[in-house]
């Protein structure tokens, strides 16, 4: 064969690279193409003029970390979480920061800056981003103030194949909805129920000093993000789209979580201390525990519900992994097998078995994840409006809410039917153990797609749940709230959170199990698509699953439709073969 010539050389380095590019970025997943880990530094420039600062004027420590699209710090309409709450309130950076750690791989660099301890100044910090996690969330308190506070939310400093050189955004004041103080110094009062995330505006009712007859609320500052440097010699590290709905979505938390606040010095005045990182002001009074609501004792399905409370939708995903064509019917059957532990006399039952499908970054519940409050008032009385209201708030990451009849001793079974999709291929459902004080068995996340081809057949044992909201250890314990709430745990045989399931040997019994059968798909069905934005990889079949993919009772073809996940495991591959053709034509 003939030397290329230098012309044919560059012509075939810029094919080549247009297909490897293609297949690593495909492998890669996400829209985000930079190279290298950057390091990126944060300044907070505060300029609190108007409206007039109190003459106790200063911010808390800027906090925030790098994250992936899967994981919210806080949001617009969203409920703060437990961490963002003692940050608006308190100052606070103690709790927020847990849970940057329990987020696991959907975070990478937290950091936390000084205090600013008048109304102007400015405080610096750095932080590193990768392909993977190119978005950075910030929070710093204004302080004193009921629960107010500037930030930052989910900044993208990824532009498409390179990192920005920099970006600055403008700090306008936001209202957590934990606190109904309406100056700068109210006594504390506790938002009951609790509120979403608001923007402060010149018309808000949240607060008096705001508002204005005319005219705008002003920028209170601006935070600035500057590129240091790039390290090419590392690109990060994959969180996987299966981490990704299993990452702890904090923003869905719920429950108003009572918290213990560092000692008081008047009430959301942080003030700084050598001895401790959470020296922020304390507010004077916890969160007050929720009303407690008697535990259905008499009826399959409770009739007891609290008023429903909107939970914000987490960020919108698709399940990337899954190309199989059509709307699937799926046919859940719960049936329940309560031996082990003995039942009490008491009317033992299970409320009205209660789901959506949703794709892949929607959590219904989770271990080691806050209950919602719609978990648990499910987990606590058995009501299911508060979930359908959750449900039906997260917008367009569920696609289809279904609830059975409830099941009126230990055993038995209920059954109905719901839809999937390509962008909604995973499904959760929840049940209540009653009576009890927040147990529950449920189906968490479960994947009814394997690659092209929907699921015929999967069975899930029903494995005892604890919500985390009530501190009883027998079937018919009085209500004790938990306070500070705990997160969601499998009941196992030497928990502490029960009595009645504790073993001196063995492991405890599946209660039951959930079962989903296949009914049929409609191929002329249009899926709803979500947006998968920076997932970075299709939902995986647990090694667990018990798993038949023969198709039963389809309704016209199955052909797999074209996902650009798919086109990017096809493109590099024809790629590869016309750019074979060409040189075995010119040679």
């Amino acid at each position: 064969m003939a030397p290329l010539t230098p012309l044919l050389q560059q012509f075939l380095i810029i094919v080549l690279s247009g297909i490897l590019g293609t297949a690593h970025s495909q492998a890669a997943g996400c829209s985000c193409m930079a190279t290298g880990t950057a390091t990126y530094r944060v300044t907070f420039t505060a300029t609190w003029t108007d409206p007039t600062p109190p003459g106790s004027a200063h911010w808390s420590w800027p906090v925030g970390t790098s994250h992936s699209p899967c994981y919210t710090m806080w949001r617009s309409g969203a409920l703060a979480t437990p961490g963002v709450k003692d940050m608006a309130e308190t100052g606070s950076t103690t709790a927020v920061q847990g849970e940057f750690t329990t987020a696991g791989a959907q975070t990478l660099s937290e950091f936390r800056g000084n205090l600013i301890v008048s109304a102007s100044g400015s405080v610096s910090s750095t932080f590193t981003v990768d392909r993977y996690h190119p978005l950075v969330s910030v929070t710093t308190m204004i302080a004193p103030s009921p629960d107010w506070f500037v930030g930052v939310d989910s900044l993208n400093l990824c532009d498409g194949s390179n990192w920005k050189a920099s970006a600055v955004t403008t700090a306008f004041p936001w209202d957590a909805g934990t606190d109904s103080g309406v100056s700068w110094n109210s006594a504390n009062l506790d938002t009951q129920p609790r509120q979403t995330i608001a923007r402060i505006t010149a018309t808000s009712t949240r607060t008096t000093v705001y508002r204005k007859t005319s005219g705008t609320t002003a920028s209170m500052g601006t935070f600035t993000f500057s590129r240091v440097s790039v390290d090419a010699s590392s690109n990060g590290s994959d969180p996987s789209c299966s981490s990704c709905a299993a990452a702890t979505t904090m923003a869905a938390t719920t429950t108003p979580v009572t918290t213990t606040p560092p000692s008081s010095s008047g009430n959301g005045v942080s003030t700084p201390s050598a001895a401790t990182t959470t020296a922020a002001t304390p507010s004077a009074a916890t969160t007050a525990a929720p009303t407690t609501t008697p535990a259905p004792t008499t009826t399959p399905a409770p009739t007891t519900t609290p008023a429903p409370t909107t939970t914000p939708a987490t960020t919108p995903q698709s399940s990337c992994g899954c190309s199989a064509s059509g709307i699937a019917t799926y046919r859940m059957t719960f049936t329940a097998t309560w031996t082990d532990p003995t039942p009490p006399t008491s009317f033992p039952h299970w409320s009205n078995p209660i789901g959506t499908s949703h794709n892949v970054c929607y959590r219904m519940f989770s271990s080691s994840m806050m209950a919602s409050n719609g978990v648990r008032v499910m987990a606590e009385f058995g009501g299911t409006q508060t979930l359908r209201n959750e449900f039906a708030s997260a917008g367009s990451s569920t696609l289809s809410t279904f609830e059975s009849r409830g099941i009126g001793s230990a055993s038995g079974s209920s059954s109905t039917t719901f839809t999937a999709d390509l962008y909604h291929s995973r499904v959760s459902v929840s049940t209540m153990i009653a009576p009890s004080p927040d147990w529950f068995v449920g189906v968490d996340s479960l994947n009814l797609c394997s690659g092209s081809t929907w699921t015929n057949s999967k069975t899930v044992q029903a494995l005892p749940w604890d919500a985390g909201t009530d501190s009883g250890l027998s079937w018919t314990s009085g209500n004790v709230n938990t306070s500070p709430r705990q997160t969601i745990q499998r009941i196992t045989a030497s928990s502490t959170r029960t009595s009645v399931f504790r073993k001196t040997s063995g492991s405890t019994a599946a209660m039951g199990n959930f079962r989903f059968d296949l009914v049929s798909v409609d191929t002329s069905g249009t899926a709803t698509p979500t947006s998968c934005g920076m997932c970075t990889a299709g939902p995986t079949t647990s090694a667990g699953d018990t798993t038949t993919r023969s198709v039963v009772g389809v309704t016209g073809s199955q052909a797999a439709t074209t996902t650009p996940s798919s086109q990017g495991r096809v493109l590099p591959i024809a790629g590869l073969a016309l750019l074979l053709a060409l040189c075995a034509a010119l040679y």
